[in-house]
């Protein structure tokens, strides 16, 4: 499955995501519906350290995200001229929390894959083979 694949369902669903925030959360390995479902408000701290340690951090600004287009798909219309003062925004925290929301509600309607079970072997020439129960 693709990264965004979680921000694409929320999408269908309906929930409208600042790119920015989308970005950040790609950015830091927060992209599936899973995840996304358990982001609690102490988080948003969390990730607000991890954009200004990691995100904005020189090399990582010069190598990946010089251009000021790019700058602000990551860091947003306020902060994409100054990201290592970043701060999510009243709205994207409201944003984060429908998303959350959201996310929580389809994980849980989601069916889990059922363990494997193990049958008996089976004797091949002094080979045991294990069949699997999918």
């Amino acid at each position: 499955m693709e990264q965004d694949s979680g921000f694409r369902i929320l999408r269908k669903n309906n929930v409208a995501i600042p790119r920015h925030v989308e970005s950040i959360f790609n950015e830091l390995n927060l992209n599936g519906l899973r995840l996304l479902s358990n982001v609690d408000p102490a988080d948003l701290n969390l990730i607000e350290t991890g954009v200004k340690e990691l995100l904005a951090g020189d090399d990582y600004l010069a190598t990946s995200i010089s251009q000021d287009e790019d700058r602000k798909t990551m860091f947003g219309p306020f902060f994409w001229k100054k990201p290592k003062t970043f701060k999510f925004t009243a709205g994207d925290k409201k944003a984060i929390e429908v998303m959350v929301g959201v996310a929580k509600q389809l994980v849980s309607e989601m069916k889990l894959v059922p363990r494997v079970q193990q049958k008996p072997g089976i004797l091949l020439h002094n080979i045991e083979l294990i069949v699997m129960d999918w």
